[in-house]
């Protein structure tokens, strides 16, 4: 900002503060203005019918020129600093319209002080330099018009209009830098406002309070705030985190409206029983912001391992207890689910008793599921039984909360194939249902082992596929286990027919090793943090084309072939089909002939390379011959 001009150095902050002006004050006192035109233009009309419109030329002229900048101001509003400006200059004139015969003194005082009033708010409402340009034109103005109609110079009078001039001319400067400074506090408290994500990157609450009242203007990453919920907006989430959460058992909003917390420390706090660490800071000039972020969240998930004969115990407890209150059999259920999850125990059951069980009991909260068979099938099949009882518990639940109660039962197409049952449900909420299904914990853990595909839904209905895989799983398990016992085999028969001497050994030993360790681990559950790790990956960057990139590259560098190991191949596909899970949309066939293409170029440029290397070669060696 320049020092005599308070002009501003970038021109795209200058224009953007005029803009400000221009829409805050100077367009409202500008249409204020036109009070000058209506009373100058009575004034010339009346003067016109009295016979005497030769005293009315400074009537009739300001009239003119305030035409003129309307007209300007019309075709572009940008010309109402300056009509401001000329209208405010021309006011000044009007000191030689009075008649001092027909205007007594008094009068001729309240005119000039109201005039002098709106000369005044023309100064204000200006940039300094056009307010020095009005202030010492109306004091030239002033002081010659006086001398002429006095016909003296009055030095008194002249000492004083300089004076007041000064002092008005200071303050003008004072008032228009302090504004300039206000406008620059209100820009930077926008910019912070837009950069404040980018700068903490963390999540955080940003609020403003002054005694009681209590305001949040912004907030990052809410969701990570623990007792966050999805069906409030991130103000109420906000609100319900601060006057929830204990420091020291003392409500954290009490603190903050108490200024009694201290900033830009790591405070331990907690909210039932999560607990984490914030840290408080203030920031701001206008306004004074107060930020809470989130800095670390320290609370430890405990798991407990139940011995065998508690949880014999515990089910047949379970089992053997009668329906005393109205949500006891679902509790017990639900208690079963969490003690079955990982039971792999196989039994043919019949799913047309399991069904109409479940109707029976589920008839006060859910109109019961009728089965329509396309073929006859007795549904008697052998799989995972406690898996698909855990499976079918949690389908009913979500059925009793996206279903409405009606007369109609609920139908279920149901058809047997070679491979697989399909049941295709026909429900009316089948986004909600969809949503439900996806967040359950019990269905994403165990619809991959009973399921034959994922759930698969159209526009119109949910079609839900439950397919129990006996054959195809006895199948793939000969071939996998078969492959692996070759490979096993034929790797320990290479060791033992190096280690002694070229002859063949007895590789039994080491076959069967290999053979038993990459059969155990191969099929361990594994976690998406493990995958990560093996994939040499990061969580927050990883797409479909780096995972499938990565993880052929590592198994063709991994050939048992090549010297390489089969366990190493079989974790690295585990991996790849674990992190594949989150993207069910991607097409591997196409992400693969994409890394064959451009692997090829690259072979095509690293030979065009290795013949222009050729080519150049021979001509220094025929330059040397």
């Amino acid at each position: 900002m320049h020092k005599c001009s308070l002009n501003f150095e970038d021109k795209k902050l200058e224009d953007q503060f005029q803009n400000e002006k221009l829409q805050k004050i100077r367009r409202p006192v500008y249409y204020a203005t036109f009070i000058f035109f209506v009373l100058n233009g009575m004034k010339a009309i009346l003067e016109f019918v009295r016979g005497t419109s030769f005293k009315s030329e400074i009537n009739v002229g300001f009239v003119t020129v305030q035409t003129i900048m309307a007209v300007m101001v019309l075709k572009d509003q940008k010309y109402i600093k300056q009509a401001l400006v000329i209208t405010n200059i021309m006011s000044g004139f009007l000191q030689m319209n009075f008649n001092e015969d027909a205007t007594a003194k008094q009068e001729f005082y309240s005119f000039g002080n109201s005039y002098a009033l709106f000369q005044a708010i023309g100064y204000f409402i200006s940039d300094f330099r056009d307010g020095v340009i009005q202030a010492i034109s109306h004091l030239t103005t002033k002081i010659i018009i006086t001398s002429i109609h006095s016909n003296k110079v009055d030095p008194l009078c002249t000492s004083l209009a300089i004076t007041s001039t000064f002092f008005i001319v200071l303050t003008i400067y004072v008032s228009d830098y302090n504004y300039r400074k206000q406008f620059l506090a209100s820009i930077q408290d926008d910019v912070w406002d837009k950069q404040l994500p980018f700068l903490v990157k963390k999540p955080y609450i940003k609020f403003t309070h002054k005694n009681t009242y209590f305001n949040i203007t912004s907030c990052n990453l809410i969701e990570r705030f623990a007792g966050y919920k999805s069906d409030y907006c991130f103000g109420c989430n906000a609100r319900e985190f601060l006057s929830e959460t204990k420091v020291n058992n003392v409500c954290l909003l009490n603190k903050l409206l108490s200024d009694s917390i201290m900033l830009n420390t790591d405070i331990e706090a907690h909210l039932k029983c999560f607990r984490f660490n914030i840290r408080v800071c203030m920031y701001g000039i206008e306004k004074m912001n107060r930020i809470v972020i989130l800095e670390k969240i320290v609370t430890k998930e405990k798991s407990k391992q139940f011995s065998y004969e508690f949880r014999k115990d515990l089910v047949l407890t379970l089992k053997q207890g009668k329906q005393k209150l109205k949500f006891l059999q679902f509790y017990n259920w639900g208690i079963q689910s969490c003690l079955l999850i990982n039971s792999m125990s196989i039994r043919s059951i019949s799913l047309i008793d399991v069904i109409s069980k479940l109707n029976k009991n589920y008839r006060g909260y859910l109109n019961p599921i009728r089965l329509i068979f396309i073929n006859k099938s007795k549904l008697q099949i052998r799989t995972y039984s406690n898996l698909i009882k855990i499976y079918l518990f949690q389908i009913y639940h979500m059925l009793i909360m996206t279903q409405p109660r009606s007369k109609d039962n609920t139908d279920a197409i149901v058809k047997e194939n070679e491979e697989y049952i399909e049941f295709h449900l026909q429900i009316r909420n089948a986004r909600e249902f969809c949503d439900h299904y996806s967040k359950n914990i019990f269905i994403r853990q165990i619809e991959r082992v009973i399921l034959w595909e994922r759930v698969k839904i159209n526009k119109f209905h949910l079609s839900e596929i439950i397919l129990f895989m006996v054959k195809r799983l006895i199948i793939k398990l000969i071939i996998e286990v078969g492959s692996t016992v070759a490979k096993s085999f034929v790797k320990a028969y290479q060791q033992s027919a190096k280690q002694t001497g070229g002859k063949p050994g007895n590789p039994f030993t080491e076959f069967l090793n290999q053979t038993m360790q990459a059969a155990n681990l191969t099929h361990k559950p594994m976690t998406r943090e493990e995958a990560f790790k093996i994939l040499q990956l990061v969580p927050e960057k990883a797409n479909p084309e780096d995972i499938i990139r990565v993880y052929w590259r590592q198994f063709h560098k991994n050939d048992p072939v090549k010297g390489g190991s089969f366990y190493l191949q079989s974790m690295l596909h585990n991996a790849k089909c674990e992190l594949m899970r989150d993207f069910p949309e991607a097409n591997e066939k196409e992400v693969l002939e994409k890394i064959r293409k451009e692997g090829e170029s690259q072979k095509g440029e690293e030979e065009e390379k290795k013949d222009e290397a050729k080519v150049e070669e021979k001509r220094e060696e025929k330059k040397e011959n």
